[in-house]
C-alpha cells in the first residue's frame, strides 16, 4: 500500500487481478527476420514461420533491401518470440 496525498494505493500485477482475462495474442508487435532468403519471401512461408509463436497480422512484402524480412504480428509474450526462425 502507498499513500499517495492522502489516498491508500495499491498496485497489482495485471495477470494477478480479479478482473484478468488470459487473452490469446495480447501483444501487438514488429519482428525482423534477418537473413531470408528470396524464394521464401511469399505470404505462405512467412505466415508457416510466423505462426508458430504468433498470428500475422501484415509483414513488408516489396523491401527496397532484400535482406530482410519486417513482419508485424500478435504474440502473448515477447519470450514467445524465438531468437532464431527456422522454417
Amino acid at each position: 500500500m502507498h499513500n499517495i496525498d492522502g489516498v491508500l494505493v495499491r498496485f497489482i500485477r495485471h495477470d494477478k487481478a480479479r478482473n484478468y482475462i488470459n487473452a490469446s495474442y495480447s501483444t501487438i508487435g514488429w519482428i525482423l527476420m534477418l537473413g531470408s532468403l528470396l524464394d521464401y519471401m511469399h505470404n505462405v512461408h512467412v505466415n508457416v514461420v510466423v505462426s508458430s509463436f504468433s498470428k500475422l497480422i501484415r509483414w513488408h512484402n516489396s523491401p527496397i533491401i532484400k535482406v530482410y524480412v519486417l513482419v508485424k504480428c500478435m504474440y502473448n509474450s515477447t519470450l514467445d518470440v524465438p531468437d532464431q526462425l527456422c522454417e
